[in-house]
């Protein structure tokens, strides 16, 4: 009696352990998965470039981080993220911008929609990138999605070559000027046929 008590208290035990741990799996299992992606992944300073979330027809609450320094915020909207024509609501976005992170509340419409937020690089990072991170508020969200991008100097025209735009002036220049030789050549010729009927 004695070891059959033992051996029901080990596996009483035993499955109250296993409880415990499983127990957080489904906890996650009822959580959506949020997914990021920055449509662009090298950016030149002063562009632009779209940062994307993924909240399908889902409520989405928490905070966008991202370095200030590096980044510039310039317009957040949604966009239609299912197949065929949009009939319905791709519902409200609202936001709030505090130094490097970005307030965001989104009550889901009909649809499902992707939030996209465009952001701006002011100038280089000394290591060359900068991440934007995703800090969902509450249990609804798992995870915490980020996307790396790489942001290069803008392509100067060095002095000794030209740049395409300067060539192009540079043709029309060349035209103009073989026209007005052109024209003079077709003048002298003609002043020189007057003198010789007048001689």
């Amino acid at each position: 009696m004695k070891g059959l008590y033992k051996g029901l208290s080990r596996v009483f035990f035993l499955a109250l352990t296993l409880l415990i741990f499983v127990s957080p799996m489904f906890v996650k299992a009822d959580q959506l998965i949020l997914k990021t992606n920055a449509y662009s992944t090298t950016i030149t300073t002063g562009s632009e470039f779209t940062f994307v979330m993924e909240v399908s027809k889902n409520n989405f609450s928490g905070v966008v981080n991202f370095d200030n320094n590096v980044l510039e915020f310039v317009d957040i909207k949604t966009e239609y993220a299912g197949e065929g024509i949009s009939g319905g609501s791709l519902g409200t976005v609202n936001k709030e911008v505090s130094g490097n992170a970005i307030n965001i509340n989104y009550t889901k419409g009909n649809d499902p929609a992707n939030l996209l937020i465009t952001f701006k690089a002011k100038l280089v990072p000394s290591d060359g990138k900068t991440t934007i991170r995703v800090v969902p508020d509450g249990q609804m969200w798992f995870g915490q999605p980020e996307s790396t991008v790489t942001i290069v100097a803008e392509k100067e025209c060095p002095v000794c070559e030209m740049c395409e735009e300067p060539n192009k002036t540079t043709i029309e220049s060349n035209d103009m000027l073989l026209y007005v030789l052109s024209g003079t050549c077709g003048i002298l010729a003609l002043v020189v046929i007057v003198l010789a009927v007048k001689k």
